[in-house]
């Protein structure tokens, strides 16, 4: 069996009339004030004259812009604390430290203090050859006598500059001139330094004196084992 047909209804929604706003015209400014009826409902368009102030602002002096409340920063009481200086990534390089100048003694001191240590050097030398020769059978000839003088001399002065400069720091000579030892960097020399010196004074003895010579010339003054060694004599 076969239903009939049943009526199709559209869904339909209706609305009251008395929700739906009707347009009302907008008054114009000649007209005066608009006032809406009562329990008419206003349009999206449409403002009520009576949210509207029509007041005249406050004048303000002339040159004083007025700074509106809303644009008024809501943490201007707020206080930061004082945030730690950035150090730089990039720190400047140390710049080098210029040489101390060489306080160097006068040559009269030196020649003084070389005078003084030569005599005693040679009064050593000569009571060991006075010991020699009265301990000797027969005395040697004259060439022999004058080369193992030489040696013999040296041999002395080089002790007396070890035994000073190994033990004392300096030499009778250099306490009689007041002059003591001191490195180019303003240091008191160790005694590795000092032996270094003795090792140079002997280049400059060696050629025939001519490293001592050398302080002449040299435009600070000074000898061969003084640059050899980087130590110098200096008042004290």
């Amino acid at each position: 069996m076969v239903e009939p047909a049943q009526p199709i209804y559209a869904n339909l929604i209706q609305f009251p009339r008395e929700l739906v706003a009707t347009r009302k015209v907008r008054p114009r400014r000649a007209e005066g004030s608009f006032a809406p009826e009562a329990g008419s409902q206003l349009s999206i368009f449409e403002v009520d004259p009576c949210a509207i102030s029509i007041e005249p602002e406050p004048t303000q002096p002339a040159g004083v812009i007025a700074e509106p409340a809303w644009n008024a920063p809501e943490w201007s009481g707020i206080k930061l604390d004082a945030q730690p200086q950035e150090q730089l990534l990039d720190e400047p390089e140390p710049q080098p430290q210029p040489a101390p100048a060489l306080e160097l003694a006068s040559f009269n001191r030196r020649l003084l203090a070389t005078v003084f240590d030569f005599t005693l050097i040679s009064g050593a030398f000569i009571a060991a050859a006075i010991m020699a020769a009265n301990n000797a059978r027969e005395l040697p000839g004259l060439r022999e006598i004058e080369l193992g003088s030489a040696v013999a001399l040296v041999v002395v002065a080089a002790l007396y500059q070890a035994l000073f400069f190994t033990l004392a720091r300096t030499t009778p000579g250099m306490k009689y001139a007041r002059l003591s030892l001191c490195t180019f960097e303003g240091h008191i020399p160790t005694r590795a330094q000092r032996c270094g010196r003795l090792l140079a004074l002997l280049l400059s003895v060696l050629p025939v004196g001519l490293g001592l010579v050398w302080a002449i010339f040299d435009e600070n003054h000074l000898t061969w084992h003084d640059r050899l060694s980087r130590t110098y004599l200096r008042k004290f």
